[in-house]
């Protein structure tokens, strides 16, 4: 959620994520499967998505894919963490990405900061943040923006390492 004083805040938005949640409910129900996911692991995956309703189908369907290989009858917290890793994985970050994360992830504001690529020229990293969906826009009363929770881990550790 966004704090008008403070920008983004830990607190979830939690009837977008009900919303999420019962999307995939009500799909297990139509082939009556409504036990697959644990609600903790439905609450994760709907938590990693950021609300992105493509990426919350993609993480389900990879949770499920880890199931079966791992010959699971449900999808629980472990394995929707694997799923998260693995869709993780088409995430590549740069090490100019970094700061600019970590200002939008403070300020809930993009930055007009650039950079060079001998092949790119000169671009707005945000604007590349956005494109690739590593930075997610929120609009409602307020127009926001945060890192993608399925990569915020990776701002962390790189923030750690800064100190």
């Amino acid at each position: 959620e966004w704090d008008r004083n403070s920008g983004p805040t830990s607190t979830p938005n939690q009837a977008g994520r009900d919303r999420l949640k019962s999307v995939i409910t009500k799909r297990l129900a139509k082939i009556n499967e409504t036990d697959l996911f644990t609600p903790d692991a439905l609450e994760l995956l709907s938590e990693k998505s950021g609300g992105v309703l493509r990426d919350l189908i993609r993480l389900a369907r990879g949770a499920c894919q880890v199931a079966l290989k791992k010959k699971k009858e449900y999808v629980d917290t472990t394995i929707a963490k694997e799923a998260i890793q693995e869709e993780r994985k088409a995430y590549t970050i740069n090490d100019y990405h970094f700061p600019q994360l970590a200002t939008v992830h403070q300020t809930g504001r993009l930055t007009t900061n650039t950079h060079h690529l001998p092949k790119q020229g000169e671009f707005v990293i945000c604007d590349e943040l956005l494109q690739n969906k590593y930075v997610l826009g929120y609009y409602g009363d307020d127009t926001w923006f945060d890192v993608h929770p399925i990569i915020i881990e990776d701002l962390e550790q790189w923030q750690a390492s800064q100190n």
